[in-house]
């Protein structure tokens, strides 16, 4: 928390007179999904989920793999030779490493984030409002999200807004379908949703380095 403030003020500082509102939305859980739209066959919803959040044991990670993922989260194509060469350990040791951490859950999974300025689909993230939500229809949601395969994220969040997804859709229309299909599903819990057209992510990193 005490870093979150510092940043939060540092861009108080150098853009305060260019923000007029924050909003801050703490992560609960979050699943990636596999882009299977970009392929013939469905994968199925076992295959595409990917868990990431709070866990009631955090693992704990030395130095060392502090900087392996701090590098895999810059270039997750980056081969053990050159993570090796830039951790200061053995290529094999890197490997062995990343290994152990996969098996560990410290690793879920590698994600993909496309050029929006030429990737040939539309992206939207949805926030949404929840009503008289109760676990089993916040579940029977989620299993909607997981089972269409234009959408690639969701997170169940605390804040202003409850829920959200990200979309990726060959055309406006598509999304509109798709949202006006859920709504008709989920018009019980669905309090409202504000919906944002991605036109290009700049920076994208679950591992920063952090500063002390």
């Amino acid at each position: 928390m005490e870093y979150l403030d510092r940043t939060i003020r540092e861009m108080n500082k150098k853009f305060g007179e260019n923000i007029s509102e924050k909003q801050i939305a703490t992560i609960i859980r979050g699943e990636y999904f596999i882009r299977d739209y970009l392929v013939d066959k469905k994968l199925g919803s076992d295959f595409r989920k990917s868990f990431f959040g709070a866990v009631p044991a955090p693992a704990r990670i030395d130095e060392t793999n502090w900087r392996i993922l701090n590098t895999i989260a810059n270039n997750a194509r980056m081969g053990t030779v050159e993570i090796g060469k830039k951790v200061g350990i053995s290529a094999d040791a890197a490997a062995d490493r990343i290994k152990k951490m996969e098996k560990t859950g410290v690793i879920r999974h590698y994600n993909f984030v496309p050029n929006e300025s030429i990737y040939p689909f539309l992206h939207y993230k949805v926030l949404i409002g929840f009503r008289n939500s109760s676990e089993q229809r916040e579940n029977d949601l989620v299993e909607y999200c997981m089972a269409n395969p234009n959408i690639v994220y969701i997170v169940k969040a605390l804040g202003p807004w409850e829920f959200e997804m990200d979309l990726e859709v060959v055309n406006a229309e598509q999304f509109r379908e798709i949202m006006r299909n859920m709504k008709s599903r989920f018009h019980d819990i669905i309090k409202d949703y504000s919906t944002l057209h991605i036109y290009q992510v700049h920076k994208y990193n679950f591992c920063p380095s952090v500063q002390a």
